[in-house]
């Protein structure tokens, strides 16, 4: 549990800097349900000491750094059988940081389509929707597009809250 509460703290102080995160965490600030709780293994006090380490990364600027122990973060929950729900977020963020837009949402949609594969539309709808106004951003509006259609489809879910419904109509400007 220890893991959770650090994860959790790492995450809040890289919000205060990161506008994907942000957005996010106004999407589901009643729920704060961003990742499955934690099977407590040997490798979840790896897990923490790799985000802890990620997240001084990218604090302190150092992205290529950041994005490298993101990258082994996820593999490591990967081979768990966890969805890396919070290191796909903190890595996309990391890409953002760099101007990486392609590289954002394409991280954005990995974690929608995990979020879909696990039937957690909580998780899915933002993911897609940031990823979806990052491709319009790159002009791959196939991508946005796609996106866009599933977004509608999560909005009409019974899983979506009545916050993150609000909050995805106000970033679709509707």
């Amino acid at each position: 549990m220890t893991g959770s509460i650090t994860i959790s703290l790492f995450a809040a102080a890289l919000a205060a800097t990161s506008p994907l995160h942000a957005a996010h965490d106004a999407a589901v600030d009643s729920t704060r349900v961003i990742v499955r709780a934690a099977s407590v293994t040997t490798d979840s006090i790896r897990i923490a000491e790799s985000l802890r380490r990620a997240s001084s990364y990218a604090a302190a600027g150092r992205m290529a750094e950041a994005r490298r122990e993101y990258r082994s973060l996820i593999s490591i929950e990967r081979a768990e059988g966890s969805v890396p729900s919070q290191a796909l977020w903190l890595l996309a963020n990391a890409y953002f940081a760099d101007d990486n837009l392609s590289d954002a949402a394409s991280t954005l949609d990995r974690l929608a389509d995990d979020a879909r594969d696990f039937i957690d539309p909580a998780t899915e709808l933002p993911a897609r929707l940031e990823a979806a106004i990052l491709w319009a951003k790159v002009r791959r509006f196939d991508r946005a597009r796609d996106g866009l259609a599933r977004v509608r489809l999560l909005l009409r879910s019974p899983a979506i809250s009545a916050t993150q419904r609000s909050w995805a109509l106000s970033r679709l400007g509707e």
